[in-house]
């Protein structure tokens, strides 16, 4: 089990936002994390947006960093697996099942659909 901080005061989820122009903000924000992390031979393998969660600034509102949360189908790139709870009605890539390997190129195409 991974515990953090209580960041709601700060921090919005990306699926509660409607505005566009959030969208490319978070793609901008989330790339350079994303590829760290695949540079580290990680992976994540469940980027939607209900697991971003986007910070507001306190001054004018805009949009600030990101957090990417719920690692808990993360793990080593060739290793980590997609587990047999995924649920079929969330949009996953074409060759992302149940059982199988998540790759880093899964975590970009999903990336790709916020």
């Amino acid at each position: 089990m991974v515990v953090m901080e209580d960041v709601s005061k700060n921090y919005t989820p990306l699926s509660d936002l409607t505005r566009l122009s959030a969208i490319g903000h978070v793609r901008r924000e989330l790339a350079p994390g994303l590829g760290s992390l695949h540079e580290e031979g990680f992976v994540h393998g469940d980027v939607r947006d209900v697991n971003i969660l986007v910070r507001r600034s306190d001054v004018d509102q805009s949009l600030q960093s990101v957090l990417l949360v719920d690692w808990d189908w993360a793990g080593k790139e060739g290793e980590a697996k997609y587990p047999h709870s995924m649920n079929p009605e969330v949009f996953q890539p074409s060759d992302a099942v149940v059982g199988g390997r998540i790759t880093a190129k899964h975590d970009r195409e999903m990336a790709e659909r916020l």
